[in-house]
């Protein structure tokens, strides 16, 4: 058996010691960018079926096809009785957040009938979000959910992935994140704010940010706070992220926008999902979505009369 000198035994302990660090820090980065971590919770079928039912539902109530919204949700609740409570719970889930649907866009048709202008109009029609909401959080208190509704401080040190990095992955700092997707946003809203430079000033600059405000704020809770974080508890945190971010999307077809310019939405609806999840907070969120509403209606994509 060979007898290694002090120096060499020396040396492959320091070449050892660098391999364990380069290890640890590899396994640190790789839990760094998984963006939803261990999601133990499987999809059964029964609640694939309710999903798919959910996102249909929405659609329908979108396309004004409301026979075929309420005959899911009898289905639903005909085999309600034969659940489990999870299953039950989400089945409520559902039924609440379509009944909420369906009074949203009564609220709305109300409000087009009053006289105020059409900037107040706007903005009363984004506070109608209230009627999703109120019935999805009684269903959440009956059931006795946890409530962890995002309104949290998070870490703006903490090492997010930038999704415009195509040719190499990279992380940034929260903070760093949100000034980069905040500038490049800017950046692709030029063109149009631009073209309604006579338009930004007094009262059309106020309208444009009590719009952004109501609008950012009530969707994140609605989406990311109450659904996101009432779904990932049923089904898991993959496909509450899906459905909420499709959910999302489709749900801007009563604005006027056309379907495929809907599933945008969904994409952006899907980066806000990510980053609720990533920073267990919808305040990241919040801020992105509050600039991009803010930008669309002082770019004219939301008329608000001026």
């Amino acid at each position: 058996m060979p007898v290694h000198s002090p120096i060499i035994l020396r040396q492959r302990l320091v070449y050892l010691n660098k391999s364990c660090r380069r290890i640890r820090k590899f396994e640190k980065g790789d839990k760094e960018m998984r963006i939803f971590g261990e999601d133990t919770i499987r999809l059964t079928h029964l609640r694939a079926i309710l999903l798919a039912m959910f996102i249909f539902i929405i659609l329908f109530n979108q396309l004004q096809r409301f026979s075929i919204g309420f005959a899911f949700m009898g289905i639903s609740m005909l085999i309600l009785p034969f659940l489990k409570e999870y299953d039950r719970y989400f089945i409520w889930m559902i039924v609440a957040f379509s009944l909420g649907d369906l009074a949203y866009l009564y609220c709305v048709k109300f409000t087009d009938f009053t006289s105020a202008g059409t900037a107040m109009k706007v903005v009363l029609n984004r506070l109608m979000l209230i009627c999703y909401a109120v019935p999805v959080f009684v269903i959440m208190k009956s059931f006795k959910q946890q409530m962890s509704l995002g309104f949290t401080s998070p870490d703006w040190n903490l090492p997010v992935v930038a999704p415009w990095t195509v040719f190499r992955l990279r992380t940034l700092k929260l903070k760093h994140f949100l000034i980069w997707a905040i500038t490049l946003t800017i950046v692709c809203f030029v063109p149009l704010l631009k073209n309604n430079i006579g338009n930004l000033q007094g009262n059309f600059l106020l309208a444009g940010l009590s719009f952004a405000f109501v609008n950012a704020f009530l969707e994140e809770f609605l989406w990311r706070g109450l659904l996101l974080y009432g779904f990932k508890e049923v089904i898991g945190v993959r496909w509450a992220v899906a459905a909420t971010s499709l959910g999302f999307g489709l749900s801007h077809i009563t604005l006027g926008f056309t379907l495929p310019f809907s599933l945008l939405f969904a994409i952006s609806g899907l980066l806000y999902a990510v980053l609720a999840i990533k920073t267990k907070s919808i305040l990241p969120s919040l801020i992105w979505h509050f600039v991009i509403s803010l930008l669309m209606a002082w770019g004219g994509i939301i008329f608000l009369g001026y």
